[in-house]
């Protein structure tokens, strides 16, 4: 075995280095298969459902694809197990709050209901 080795070091040394090329090509694709691409790339032929990643010619990212299924779950364990919404709640301070969401709100007003609305609510939303 050490003649074969000796006589052939050029071969036996390309075994290990195939081998590292191989599994870090095969563990990269899959990452970047995890994450990207965000919107499906391909043709929108047949795809099973809207949060599979997969299609007969396309792909998206299986992360991206499943962000709805995944987010809710989060919003659920962490109102559940971690935080209660009374404990969120307790520490925003209300008038803070008023202040950020009044102007979001009073164009949303704007844009839905028209102007009339907008002034006539002003008075009403805080700040």
């Amino acid at each position: 075995m050490r003649q074969a080795i000796s006589e052939r070091p050029i071969e036996y040394l390309s075994i290990p280095c195939v081998a590292a090329f191989v599994g870090i090509s095969t563990n990269w694709m899959g990452v970047n298969m995890l994450f990207y691409p965000i919107e499906y790339l391909g043709v929108d032929w047949y795809r099973p459902d809207k949060n599979c990643p997969y299609g007969i010619f396309g792909w998206q990212g299986v992360v991206p694809a499943r962000t709805e299924k995944m987010a809710s779950r989060l919003v659920d364990i962490v109102t559940k197990d971690l935080l209660s919404l009374k404990e969120a709640f307790s520490h925003i301070e209300p008038r803070k709050l008023a202040g950020l969401l009044s102007s979001p709100v009073e164009e949303a007003v704007r844009r839905e209901s028209g102007e009339w609305w907008a002034y006539v609510l002003k008075p009403v939303l805080p700040f």
